[in-house]
Formats: structure tokens, C-alpha cells, sequence
């Protein structure tokens, strides 16, 4: 039982680290940082809201910092960031 725990907690990791690699990379193709998720998104057909929970702290930061200095407001960005 602990293989198989400790395989799907792998898979779930890499999952996430090849969710933060493509968002770092679209990032650094000119898209600001909640644009990137949402094209994460939309090239992975699931909703933002499924991947805000594995979104890094960091990430998150800047998503909100992002929408401070372009003044959106709360209700342009998906809901789960702002909690």
C-alpha cells in the first residue's frame, strides 16, 4: 500500500511541476502571470479554479500583486485566488 501512496503522490508532483514549468514559461513569453494560468487552463481544458489550489504561494503573490498595480478588480480574477 505505501507504493502505491508514494507513486501517486510522485505523479501528483510532477503534475504540478509541469504545471509551474508551462506557466513560468508563458510568463516569460510576455503574459502577465493570471493570463498564463488561464491559458494553462484552456490548453488543458479544466477550469482555473482546479488549479489555483496547486498554484505555489509565490505565484499567487503575484497574480494578486499583478491585479493590484493594473487595478482589476476582485471579480476579474477567479474567485479560489482571493481567499
Amino acid at each position: 500500500m505505501a507504493f502505491e501512496k508514494t507513486t501517486i503522490d510522485q505523479a501528483v508532483m510532477d503534475q504540478m511541476q509541469f504545471l509551474l514549468e508551462e506557466v513560468e514559461y508563458l510568463h516569460s513569453t510576455g503574459m502577465k502571470w493570471i493570463e498564463a494560468v488561464i491559458q494553462y487552463c484552456e490548453d488543458h481544458s479544466i477550469e482555473p479554479e482546479e488549479v489555483v489550489p496547486i498554484l505555489p504561494p509565490s505565484i499567487i503573490q503575484q497574480i494578486k500583486e499583478e491585479g493590484i498595480r493594473s487595478k482589476t478588480v476582485e471579480g476579474e480574477i477567479p474567485k479560489a485566488l482571493w481567499n
